[in-house]
């Protein structure tokens, strides 16, 4: 009866174990059930077009008229050939700034260079080499322009915190033509879509189009409704606007609001959290999502990819087949720039290299 007793408790113990680890399993099948990880490979060549070498690495571009003009945080700005990466001409602006201010936002129209700094905003002509407006906000330190800074015709578009506020100054006469505040003491987003210039009072989600001439309220564009949308713990939402009729504009507005959450061109909504993409498509039910090697610094967008940098390295991600398909050892810093029409990203690195890659075998 004692041996019946001890294997009928075996019996159970076995059974309980089995049940136990099943049900692990199915609950680890459940939790990971839209969980993959991204394959290393190479199936995808991006061939390097040209490399130049600079001194200071902390660089900031803009992009005119198939020219790209880099500008590093030694206030040199050098003009580049998008198509081969030739040197076309180099300005120093050390003698036109302030000592040790680096530069914060740069904005190119026809060879004509806007560049904002802590407290003060420059505009320099590269045809002529003549430095044609220094304006200074204040010489209160305590009040800084934003990062955003835009030329409109004649016109220096910039935003300032303490107070907040949104100038358009005539960089020809330093003049200011146009000046708008909030009583809500909330500081501006700028942000531009084409030749199409919009404001936002930061934490709200209406927008607000101003003629850049004359500082005219254009257009207003609110909220209608909202979606829900959630990756792992973080909650977001999906604001909905009026059509304008046209959808391009339409989905920057949306694209422009998401937070931790991001846009692809093609409209599919993913998230970027630690070392994980989640995948929505375009709705706010879960596709997939994957795990990458490490924790992922930036993300940026092209066609069906995602290019994913790292603190020591750089992937492109299929987004159709869920798996890496390039990845290089730079040390890149901020997003790489795409110049779509060009099929080209440019990449620059901690080590203060600038490189042109080939986008054509995507």
């Amino acid at each position: 009866m004692n041996n019946l007793s001890k294997k009928n408790i075996t019996i159970v113990i076995a059974c309980t174990i089995i049940i136990s680890i099943s049900l692990a399993y199915f609950l680890y099948i459940s939790y990971f059930e839209y969980e993959t990880i991204a394959d290393d490979g190479s199936e995808k060549i991006l061939s390097e077009l040209w490399n130049l070498s600079f001194d200071a690495p902390k660089s900031k571009f803009a992009v005119d008229n198939e020219v790209l003009y880099l500008l590093n945080s030694d206030n040199m700005l050098y003009e580049i050939s998008i198509a081969d990466g030739e040197l076309l001409n180099t300005h120093i602006l050390n003698s036109h700034v302030q000592k040790d201010l680096k530069p914060v936002g740069i904005d190119v129209l026809d060879g004509t260079v806007a560049i904002n700094y802590k407290n003060s905003a420059i505009v320099y002509n590269t045809k002529s080499n003549e430095l044609i407006c220094d304006y200074v906000i204040t010489h209160d330190m305590k009040t800084y322009l934003n990062n955003d800074v835009y030329l409109h015709e004649n016109i220096l578009i910039l935003s300032a915190r303490k107070p907040y506020r949104m100038l358009g100054v005539n960089y020809l006469t330093s003049e200011i033509e146009w000046e708008k505040s909030n009583d809500k003491d909330l500081s501006y987003s700028l942000m531009k879509f084409d030749d199409r210039y919009l404001f936002r009072n930061d934490g709200e989600v209406d927008y607000f189009e101003y003629d850049p001439l004359t500082g005219e309220l254009i257009a207003e564009y609110l909220r209608s409704s909202k979606e829900i949308i959630k990756a792992k713990d973080i909650v977001s939402s999906i604001p909905k606007y009026e059509s304008t009729g046209n959808d391009e504009f339409d989905n920057w507005l949306i694209s422009s609001m998401l937070g931790l959450f991001n846009r692809t061109l093609n409209n599919d909504i993913y998230c970027q959290l630690g070392n994980e993409i989640y995948f929505f498509g375009r709705d706010t039910e879960l596709d997939w999502k994957i795990r990458v090697k490490e924790d992922i610094y930036l993300s940026e967008n092209y066609g069906n990819y995602l290019f994913l940098t790292f603190h020591d390295g750089i992937q492109l991600l299929d987004l159709e087949s869920q798996s890496i398909v390039w990845e290089a050892d730079f040390d890149v810093i901020g997003f790489p720039m795409i110049i779509a029409d060009k099929k080209i990203a440019i990449i620059a690195t901690e080590d203060g290299e600038v490189r042109a890659l080939s986008l054509s075998d995507l």
